[in-house]
């Protein structure tokens, strides 16, 4: 039940924080400017699609973290005969 409910948080929190991206996505008259800057005047060009390909690094950092957790990784016998583990 607890690890339920830790997956649950987990894909709230990555769930809310690319809603908080999509909301932050500047609108013009005829909408959504998809590949425009989102920080006026920042250092970086931040656009939508440079926010999500971070997120989305982010969201694989996060998840393969809580993999690692959940199920250890076991040391494993390769073809060249390395012992190697999934990380």
């Amino acid at each position: 039940m607890r690890q339920g409910l830790t997956i649950l948080g987990l894909v709230a929190l990555i769930g809310g924080s690319l809603g908080a991206l999509i909301l932050a996505v500047p609108r013009t008259e005829d909408g959504f400017d998809w590949l425009g800057q989102m920080v006026e005047g920042g250092w970086m060009a931040w656009s939508f699609p440079v926010a999500l390909f971070f997120w989305a690094i982010g969201s694989l950092l996060v998840l393969m973290t809580v993999l690692a957790v959940a199920r250890p990784e076991v040391p494993r016998v390769g073809i060249l005969r390395i012992e190697t583990t999934r990380g």
